[in-house]
């Protein structure tokens, strides 16, 4: 999905004309426009799911917490990013999607750039980037939202934009209520009763601020947003007395850019980010970046930038129309607080290159990138990774990724420093991987319709997996414990019908992913395993119509049977499950205001299922949301 579509704009557009033509290339592994609408109340993860992007692990309903598993691996082997900040937790080395609101974020792209420069550690996996977009002058006006559902849910939001030639604002703030009402099977208990979900309230809240600044040769842009929710922990299936217990987050991130250029033909262009990244659970976490970087028509280099966090960059660049080389240099200090303690990671150089050269219609590149963290890695973490892009005419393209990468992980606060437990001399995970990805996009010659058709396959082989097991005491202790075995293949397709005034858009996705874990120095097949909540299969299907004003959506997905223990027993695996939503919506105009109506019916079929084992997930849930859109013609 192009990351630049603004969600905003599609709920009062014709949603097609900007996810089918707006870049030359689409990114399928990612929610299109017309599904972040249906989401928009919701949090990353349950966006993810509902759209059959990544296998998410649910605890509960909305408000429980929400993590990613892709192509195999644990949820901290996938980083999450906002611009150049990473959302993991230092404490917890992973990123509850739960706290991440749709409603904050424009587009995201998944897995891209893997090999490019920024302050973050790249993953074992692969990765995802939140985009906010800039505010502009052009979008004076203001958006409500209100939606309720039939868990007594609500989500209530605005986002107010504005500005003029020089500078352009746009805050969005929300608030949210969980009732979390839904009647489960316990088959937990005997006789399997039929149980509700009382206990599971909750509030969330949110804001977030972008401000936009222009001058003569600089622009400056400041970001930041913070969430704050309180919420009961749901109910264990099988316990027979209900769960009171809190959890509380409140959790903030602020990002400042600053870029200029000083004119003429050599003209150069600089961005400094200084990120700040602060979060409250059951313990403190903090983390700081700061980053500068440069490049040019002409060959320069800048060496620019210390402080107190330990950030140096050094870049230089070469570039003409045909070719060009860009390369970078970091060396990084990240400063932390874990538990009211001051912790500083050693610094750690990351260092890119990338070459790229253009022959007629064939674009290829080849990159790499090089970490090392000093005194924790034997060996440094690289990724090559080669590009190679194909526009035969414009009806048809196709695009070629290949990547050979060794990666790390580095152990988190809690597996190094929890009290009793912690385990400082823990070494970092270490994977082997390649992958590829070969996507191909036709469009007829009338442009009535459009075909994108992609395939991807990976494989990962990781050594010193870290876990948590049982000391001789009974105190539990993380090691490096594990190898694990990542393989898979997945295949999707969009395709796009244009007619007069309806347009069909037509979309599927198949994941087959096997995930072998052992737990013995020497690998044989007889001690492997499947790795636990990891399904071989997920299907998705999605289907949408765009008649007029109207908008019609249906989409299915399945998730596979999951095992819950390394003994791989059946006994106490989740069955596999297959969900089905619809939904309606219809733009309108009351006294001259456009509205967005739309009605949705989630688990259409009310099929009983778990992501984690004991921990029910709701049945069919009705919502009915309603967008009201107040705008001043912009003014050139």
């Amino acid at each position: 999905m192009n990351a630049q579509d603004s969600l905003r704009a599609v709920t009062f557009e014709n949603p097609v004309e900007i996810i089918s033509f707006r870049n030359r290339y689409q990114q399928l592994s990612a929610p299109d426009s017309l599904q972040r609408i249906r989401h928009i109340a919701s949090d990353l993860g349950r966006t993810l799911e509902a759209s059959g992007i990544a296998n998410v692990i649910n605890y509960g309903s909305a408000g429980a917490a929400s993590l990613l598993r892709i192509r195999g691996t644990a949820p901290d082997h996938s980083t999450v990013t906002w611009g150049s900040l990473p959302l993991n937790s230092v404490t917890l080395g992973m990123a509850d999607c739960s706290l991440l609101p749709s409603f904050f974020f424009d587009g995201m792209e998944v897995g891209k750039n893997s090999s490019g420069s920024s302050p973050s550690i790249s993953a074992i996996s692969q990765g995802i980037s939140l985009i906010s977009q800039k505010p502009t002058a052009e979008q004076k006006k203001i958006l409500l939202i209100q939606e309720s559902n039939s868990m007594n849910n609500h989500f209530t939001a605005a986002e107010i934009n504005g500005g003029s030639n020089r500078w352009a604002a746009r805050s969005r703030i929300f608030y949210s209520t969980f009732d979390n009402r839904f009647s489960y099977t316990d088959n937990y208990q005997i006789g399997h009763p039929l149980l509700h979900q009382k206990n599971n309230d909750g509030t969330g809240m949110g804001w977030m601020q972008q401000l936009f600044y222009r001058g003569k040769k600089t622009t400056t842009s400041l970001n930041g947003w913070a969430v704050k929710r309180m919420i009961e922990l749901p109910n264990i299936m099988g316990s027979v007395f209900p769960s009171y217990q809190k959890q509380g987050d409140n959790q903030q991130r602020v990002q400042l850019i600053n870029e200029w250029n000083s004119g003429g033909e050599n003209s150069t262009s600089s961005n400094h980010f200084l990120l700040w990244r602060n979060s409250f659970s059951w313990l403190r976490d903090e983390q700081y970046y700061l980053q500068a970087s440069a490049e040019g028509q002409t060959p320069n280099i800048q060496s620019s930038v210390q402080s107190n966090q330990g950030i140096i960059i050094s870049e230089f660049s070469a570039r003409n129309s045909t070719q060009g080389i860009v390369a970078s240099l970091q060396a990084v200090a990240v400063e932390a607080i874990y538990d009211h303690r001051r912790i500083r990671q050693q610094f750690f150089p990351i260092g890119s290159l990338k070459i790229w050269k253009k022959t007629g219609p064939v674009q290829s590149s080849i990159s790499s990138r090089y970490e090392q963290r000093g005194g924790l890695l034997n060996t440094p973490a690289i990724i090559l990774a080669e590009d190679f892009s194909i526009q035969k005419s414009n009806r048809q393209e196709i695009y070629l990724h290949i990547e050979a990468s060794r990666k790390f992980r580095i152990p988190d606060f809690n597996e190094l420093y929890w009290e009793p437990g912690g385990n400082p001399l823990l070494k970092p995970e270490k994977s082997l991987g390649v992958s590829g990805h070969l996507q191909q996009q036709l469009l007829d010659k009338n442009s009535r319709e459009k075909l994108i058709l992609a395939i991807e396959s990976w494989y990962y082989s990781i050594h010193q997996w870290i876990q948590w097991l049982p000391g001789a005491n009974g105190i539990w202790s993380p090691v490096n414990y594990k190898q694990v075995r990542t393989k898979g293949i997945e295949g999707s397709f969009r395709f796009f019908h244009y007619l007069g005034n309806t347009t069909v858009v037509a979309q599927g996705r198949y994941q087959w992913v096997e995930a072998i874990g052992n737990n013995q120095k020497e690998w044989t097949d007889s001690t492997s395993f499947m790795m636990v909540y990891q399904p071989r299969q997920k299907w998705y299907a999605g289907f949408d119509i765009i008649h007029r004003r109207w908008t019609f959506s249906v989409s299915y997905r399945y998730t596979g049977l999951r095992y819950t223990g390394e003994n791989n027993s059946f006994r106490f695996a989740l069955p596999g499950y297959s969900i089905v939503d619809v939904s309606a919506g219809i733009n309108t105009t009351v006294f001259k205001l456009p509205l967005h109506w739309r009605i949705s019916a989630d688990n259409l079929l009310n099929q009983s299922y778990e992501s984690v084992r004991s921990y029910a997930m709701p049945g069919r849930v009705l919502s009915i949301s309603l967008s009201i859109l107040f705008q001043k013609p912009h003014k050139p």
